[in-house]
């Protein structure tokens, strides 16, 4: 005759068997730890919610006509299973996440939907059409334009988004590639400045030659 029985372990893991009325739970030790992974030594034994302490005695002992239902806790090599707070959790940052692709962030992005937490900023995206080494005239502040050549692309410290360094042909700038002493490219004193995007055209805008310019005029 066989004994029907419910086995559950860690963390609600349950498992339906059928034991034979005649066997021990000192001999069933063995079993429970391929089913549940605990150590035979350290396994504490319910039977219908009473911890078993004379293992000597059949299953046929408890048997009530319904399934036995065997409650099995203890350690494994691993630790103890019981206790969910002793499982070493995988961590990482959100700086190493976020350059992580084929996150939920990342498909989030490229589909233009929000980022919980993230405020997206008109300057955060790539400037388009814009590259070193090309030719430009630019909009200063005060709405006057002087051409130079892009000298950078990128982000720089203590601001939001994407700035365009440029080297103007005439000292009109406000500093030499650098900013807060940290260097972006190079170049002599007020013939560099800094930018957004949308102040910048790109094309043909050969330096001035003022003195033939000059010379038209007389």
């Amino acid at each position: 005759m066989s004994v029907e029985c419910v086995i559950k372990a860690a963390m609600g893991v349950e498992t339906n068997t059928n034991f034979d009325a005649n066997v021990t739970i000192a001999s069933l030790r063995p079993r429970f730890y391929a089913m549940t992974g605990y150590e035979p030594s350290s396994m504490k034994i319910k039977v219908n919610g009473n911890l078993i302490e004379d293992e000597s005695l059949p299953l046929s002992t408890y048997a009530t006509g319904s399934p036995l239902v065997i409650e099995i806790s203890g350690k494994s090599e691993f630790g103890d299973l019981n206790d969910v707070n002793a499982v070493k959790k995988y961590e990482i940052s959100d700086a190493d996440y976020d350059h992580r692709t084929g996150t939920i962030r990342e498909m989030k992005r490229k589909a233009g939907i929000p980022v919980k937490g993230e405020v997206h900023h008109k300057y955060d995206d790539v400037p388009q059409g814009i590259e070193v080494g090309n030719r430009c005239q630019i909009e200063m502040s005060d709405h006057s334009h002087h051409r130079g050549c892009v000298r950078y692309v990128g982000k720089v410290e203590k601001s939001n988004g994407y700035w365009i360094g440029v080297q103007l042909d005439e000292p009109y700038g406000k500093n030499d590639g650098s900013l807060d002493g940290k260097r972006y490219f190079e170049c002599e004193n007020k013939y560099g400045v800094f930018v957004r995007a949308e102040k910048v055209e790109v094309g043909d805008f050969p330096e001035i030659d003022w003195e033939a310019e000059l010379e038209d005029e007389m």
